[in-house]
């Protein structure tokens, strides 16, 4: 009984054999030597951690587009120590019977986040079995995720020299030209070694043109400065000059900076946009090789004075490395920096006043009557309000700024909706009275601090 056992288990272990991963990847090679045969070299890539999620959504389409068979592997809870050599390996049964070897699963894919609320199907792991250039090739693709870390590791062989080697080749510009990051507003984290950790796509307000209330010389030279010169980049780049641009948003905080960032996220087709705030601005090299990557790109650099400001003290090694990546960009790529401040005056003259790192400085300046005018019927959004009501209001606020404006005509439709004045729809009644119980509420000495922020002081006459 016990032989028959035994010749049942051979003839089980050898059906696994034939049919087991080792076997398929091996006839896909055309390997057909035992253990000591010398089967083709290894190509190993491993793609940086902040790509890992986005290298799982688009190596699918890549994998179709060169007629890959995907298979998985069943390996359990080791499938992250697990290797393409342990596939070339051939598969057998030993003296006792028992299949050595990899038994075929179906790879595995799930649904990953690559924005907030945005899922897109990704590969977590598999074993792609292709053909490129005609050459018979076989990838291992393994997404590793912990509470630390995420990579995204790609082994390759081909079945002839170099095959490999360019596989991997055009799967890494295949992710370069079909990220998920492209055209997307994106703040990056860096670590202490300048390398990004982190490239998170992050929400913003879409933007247009019928949104920005400022003066028209300001419009009349954004669009020339930034939206005709990205547009005639080709015709810039036959006449020799540069398509890399350095643009400065200066004024006074709430006056529209912010907005036109906005807008340039939002209008600028084809730009992948990256946001550098706070701790940020003091490791950029990452930021700066992430924008290359994903060119056309736009760099924003927000409070730029917060590391701009002086060669001398704690922030002088980090305004070097700024001036340094600006510098480094090549003239031929088409990246604009855009740095935003409210305080021009103490920007480092490096900085400030060296061509090729600010070309064109746009000035914010508070608003004009007409202007102020505008603005409150843009804030005042559906309620009701007649223009005689705005009247006394433009006159009370001269140096207000466009922020301040926002939150008075927010804080007067708040005040009505808490009295009930409003229609049958639910929309704001406001009349001059109401407007002007808010602006006085908003410039008491309580409100002081509040009013500082959103940049206005005491109103003429109040």
């Amino acid at each position: 009984m016990a032989l028959i056992a035994w010749f049942r288990l051979r003839r089980e272990s050898a059906a696994k054999v034939r049919a087991s991963v080792n076997e398929r990847v091996r006839r896909h090679l055309g390997l057909t030597g035992g253990e000591d045969e010398v089967g083709p070299r290894v190509v190993e890539h491993d793609f940086p951690r902040y790509l890992a999620t986005n290298v799982a959504v688009v190596v699918t389409d890549f994998l179709a587009a060169h007629s890959a068979e995907v298979i998985g592997l069943d390996v359990g809870e080791s499938y992250a120590r697990r290797t393409l050599a342990d596939v070339l390996r051939p598969a057998r049964v030993t003296a006792l019977g028992d299949f050595v070897g990899l038994e075929p699963t179906a790879a595995a894919d799930a649904e990953l986040e690559v924005a907030p609320g945005e899922l897109r199907r990704g590969l977590l792991r598999g074993l792609a079995l292709a053909t490129f250039e005609g050459t018979p090739v076989v990838a291992l693709l393994l997404l590793t995720q912990d509470t630390l870390d995420a990579s995204f590791r790609v082994e390759a062989v081909g079945a002839a020299p170099g095959v490999a080697e360019r596989f991997v080749r055009a799967l890494v510009e295949w992710e370069r030209a079909r990220s998920v990051l492209r055209g997307r507003l994106i703040q990056p984290r860096v670590d202490y070694k300048d390398e990004v950790k982190e490239a998170t796509i992050v929400p913003h307000r879409p933007t247009g043109w019928d949104q920005l209330i400022l003066p028209d010389e300001l419009l009349a030279r954004l669009r020339r400065e930034v939206f005709d010169y990205v547009a005639r980049g080709p015709e810039l780049a036959r006449n020799g000059l540069d398509l890399k641009r350095g643009v400065l948003l200066h004024g006074p905080p709430g006056t529209g900076k912010s907005m036109v960032c906005n807008l340039l996220v939002s209008q600028l087709q084809g730009f992948t946009s990256l946001l550098l705030t706070g701790n940020d601005l003091a490791r950029v090299g990452g930021a700066f090789a992430l924008a290359r990557k994903l060119a056309p790109a736009l760099l924003l650099f927000e409070d730029i004075d917060l590391v701009a400001t002086g060669r001398d003290g704690e922030r002088s090694g980090v305004l070097g490395a700024l001036l340094n990546e600006l510098d480094g960009v090549p003239s031929n790529e088409q990246v604009l920096f855009v740095f935003t401040t409210n305080r021009a005056d103490v920007l480092e003259e490096a900085l400030a006043q060296r061509p090729g790192r600010v070309d064109v400085a746009l000035e914010f300046p508070l608003p004009s009557a007409a202007l102020r005018r505008r603005l409150l019927r843009l804030y005042a959004r559906r309620a009701h309000v007649d223009d005689a009501a705005l009247e006394p209001i433009v006159a009370a606020t001269e140096g207000a700024t466009p922020a301040f404006l926002r939150e008075l005509m927010k804080q007067t439709i708040f005040d009505a909706i808490l009295s009930g004045d409003v229609d049958g729809e639910g929309l704001a009644r406001i009349d001059a009275a109401r407007l002007r119980a808010a602006l006085e509420r908003l410039t008491s000495s309580g409100h002081a601090l509040e009013r500082r922020f959103l940049g206005f002081g005491a109103p003429a006459g109040a």
